[in-house]
Parts: structure tokens; C-alpha cells; sequence
């Protein structure tokens, strides 16, 4: 049996298989426009007859299929939130940014829970790639690297030419994959990426805003929380979007003989 939820941008298969939108043009299309579908049971099987350390194995898809699950909690929190405090008007606007005693105390509320949820999404995001490469170490190369050294970076790096292998280094190199990881890393071994109150009179537009950070070097621009969400998604989908990449290169390796 399988159970499908459905939150807006986005739809999951549990057990088997995990089904993601991609995320193309999210904020004028707010709908699921096409899917991706990655069948988790097969490298399941796989793993149970074909390999010595299955329940390693097993473990590991199990937990990325977790991990996509909390994702979707604290991705969907952060959303509600995020629209229980955009204004609706000039004057929800002004509350925003001089806000009345009254309510001082449910929007600090509001706006902290909108801070969690959304460095929770940003942290399981790039955990699911993290987690990825685990799998695709353990399935896909003769001699697998140790787990503290495995990264979606030194994978992508150890494997064969293939549609995979172009799709990580592709997702390494976005700008979305580049925000989130110096999001966290910066969170991680610095301090917090601020958010506030923000009214944008050019755009016509009110609510909270992640403030601009600098990792490495590099400057990265000042986000409406919406956005920061969808930014996240997509870092996420990419995940999923690569799975069926992995699938077909097991497959390769049973065609094969290999294993």
C-alpha cells in the first residue's frame, strides 16, 4: 500500500517510491507540473541479493526516505508560517514593521518559527544529498570510500562517465545546491543568517526576508523567506531527480555480470 501527501509544490510516494515535481517556474505556476519518480524498492532488492552488507545498505535508503519525509514537515511549517505573516494590506504591512504591543508576542513567535523550520528544511536538504552519496557508494564503486570521506562532491568525482555523474557535478556547480550548503556551513562554524521584518515598496510586497551572508568568498544575495524555501525545494528535488540516474546505473551493473 502507499500513501500519497500532497503540500502544494510537490507530492510523496512513501515505502517505495519517492515521486518529486520539479521545480520549474514554482512561483507563477504554484502547481506540480511534471514528476520524477525514484523506485527505492528495486535497490531494496538489489541490495538483498546481491550484496554482503544489505542491511548497510538498506539502512541507508531507508534513511534517505526518512529524511525526505522530515523535509516535507518542516518545509510545509515554514510555508504556513510564511503566509500566516504576509500582509494582506497597507495596514498589515505596518503591523509588520511597527508592530502594536498586542501582538509583539505571537509575531516574535511567528517570525522565530519561520527561522527553525526553515534552517530545519535547509539542514535536511543538503543531508538528503549527503546521504545519497552514501547509497551510491555502497551500490556503485569497486572499492567504496570510507563514510566520513564520502560527500556528493567525492562521489561524483569517483564515478564512471554517465548521466549521473553529469547531473551531481551540474548540481554541485548551481546556484540553488551553492546557497543552501554555504547557508548551513555558515550556521554550522559562524553564526546566523538573520532574518527580518521587510517591506519592499518597489515591489509592492511585505515579509520576512533572510538577510545576505558571504562563505568563501562569495556574496549571497538577501532572499524573501518564500524564496528561500523554494530555493531549498529544488536543492531537494534534485536529490530525488538523480535517483533514477542511480537506479539505471544498477541496472548497468547486473547487465554486466558485476556483483
Amino acid at each position: 500500500m502507499q500513501v500519497k501527501i500532497s503540500i502544494h509544490y510537490f507530492s510523496l510516494f512513501l515505502n517505495h517510491n519517492l515521486a518529486i515535481s520539479k521545480p520549474s517556474n514554482m512561483r507563477s505556476q504554484g502547481k506540480i507540473m511534471t514528476h520524477t519518480t525514484w523506485n527505492l524498492k528495486e535497490l531494496r532488492d538489489y541490495a538483498k541479493s546481491k550484496l554482503s552488507d544489505a542491511d548497510l545498505v538498506i539502512s541507508q535508503i531507508d534513511s534517505i526516505d526518512r529524511t525526505v519525509g522530515i523535509f516535507i514537515y518542516h518545509m510545509s511549517t515554514a510555508k504556513k508560517l510564511i503566509e500566516k505573516i504576509e500582509p494582506r494590506d497597507e495596514r498589515d504591512q505596518m503591523n509588520l514593521i511597527f508592530t502594536p504591543a498586542s501582538m509583539r508576542e505571537q509575531l516574535w513567535e511567528i517570525k522565530l518559527g519561520i527561522q527553525a523550520e526553515t534552517q530545519a528544511a535547509i539542514h535536511n536538504a543538503r543531508s538528503i544529498h549527503e546521504i545519497f552519496s552514501q547509497i551510491g557508494n555502497s551500490l556503485l564503486l569497486d572499492q567504496p570510500m570510507a563514510a566520513d570521506r564520502c560527500t556528493i562532491l567525492s562521489l561524483s568525482k569517483r564515478l564512471r562517465e554517465s548521466k549521473l555523474k553529469n547531473y551531481l557535478e551540474e548540481t554541485l556547480t548551481s546556484d540553488s545546491y551553492q546557497y543552501v550548503n554555504s547557508f548551513v556551513n555558515t550556521i554550522k562554524h559562524r553564526n546566523l543568517v538573520k532574518s527580518n521584518s521587510h517591506i519592499d515598496l518597489q515591489e509592492a510586497r511585505g515579509g520576512i526576508k533572510f538577510e545576505e551572508f558571504n562563505y568563501n568568498n562569495k556574496t549571497y544575495p538577501s532572499l524573501w523567506a518564500i524564496d528561500v524555501i523554494k530555493t531549498v525545494l529544488e536543492v531537494k528535488n534534485r536529490a530525488i531527480i538523480a535517483g533514477p540516474m542511480l537506479n539505471s546505473e544498477v541496472r548497468n551493473l547486473v547487465i554486466n555480470g558485476v556483483n
